[in-house]
């Protein structure tokens, strides 16, 4: 995938595309409510967890070594979104 196309996906359709592929129960819509709990609501354990994060930075054209951001475990939809939102800004800082 070129590097144009990759900052043409949006945060959301990369973090939606990586859970479809490891929860069970995919939401009709394909939809993730950012309140939903990765471990209790979706089933993801640890190191699925930490898949789901390294496919995430891949998509996003990262390098997830590099990232000078503090990394806390996910908790939810919504901290992976901005776990997400946060590699694509680290990525645009270093390529300025």
């Amino acid at each position: 995938m070129s590097q144009l196309l990759r900052s043409l996906k949006s945060i959301e359709d990369t973090v939606s595309s990586a859970l479809i592929d490891y929860v069970q129960d995919v939401p009709k819509n394909g939809f993730f409510e950012p309140h939903r709990s990765l471990r209790d609501d979706l089933g993801i354990e640890s190191l699925t967890l930490v898949s789901i994060i390294l496919r995430i930075a891949d998509e996003l054209g990262m390098d997830p070594m590099s990232f000078s951001g503090e990394l806390t475990p996910p908790a939810t939809v919504g901290d992976l979104l901005a776990l997400g939102k946060s590699f694509q800004s680290s990525m645009s800082l270093t390529t300025e």
